[in-house]
């Protein structure tokens, strides 16, 4: 049987290179996409709450975070207007959340005080504050000394508020970690 002529067989073959390239890479999109559902190394994605992420060896982390994510984790409801100025979620077999919000003007954030003291505790005035010094109201709530049935809390915390001069905003510096 005679050969085909050059310009077929050559037709051909890129034919078959280019469904070989093509099957290639469908199959490794499909492969990526699903990489953070697997725990493969810095794999990218998007979480329920919103908030970028990318997976590490060891677990994964999320940042920049949203408000929905924040009021999720740290189970306070946040007013309408807060700010985000930065925030990080570490997961490993542990976890830490590190976050600075400003919080809308007193009148739309009505209960915010009333949560902090419900769910981290009252103000502790022998506590260092990460805020600046010259900021009014000043207050850190931390986890020292305090006892769950005998026993030290599963988490530890240290958050502080304060507002900053020329605002009536609130900062609430969160500092959130398992133990």
């Amino acid at each position: 049987m005679p050969r085909a002529p050059l310009p077929h067989r050559l037709r051909r073959a890129l034919l078959g290179v280019a469904v070989a390239l093509g099957a290639l890479t469908l199959t490794g999109a499909l492969l990526w996409s699903q990489a953070p559902k697997w725990g493969i190394p810095y794999a990218r994605y998007t979480n329920d709450a919103g908030s970028p992420c990318r997976t590490t060896w060891t677990g994964y982390v999320c940042s920049p975070m949203t408000v929905a994510d924040l009021t999720e984790r740290t189970g306070l409801v946040l007013p309408e207007g807060t700010v985000v100025e930065r925030a990080e979620y570490v997961s490993t077999h542990d976890f830490a959340l590190t976050a600075r919000l400003l919080l809308p003007e007193p009148e739309r954030r009505p209960d915010v005080g009333e949560q902090l003291e419900e769910l981290y505790g009252p103000c502790q005035r022998d506590q260092p504050n990460p805020l600046p010094s010259d900021w009014s109201g000043r207050c850190v709530r931390t986890s020292d000394g305090k006892r769950v049935e005998g026993q030290p809390p599963p988490t530890t915390w240290r958050v502080a508020t304060g507002t900053p001069p020329g605002t009536e905003q609130l900062a609430l510096d969160l500092d959130i970690s398992s133990r």
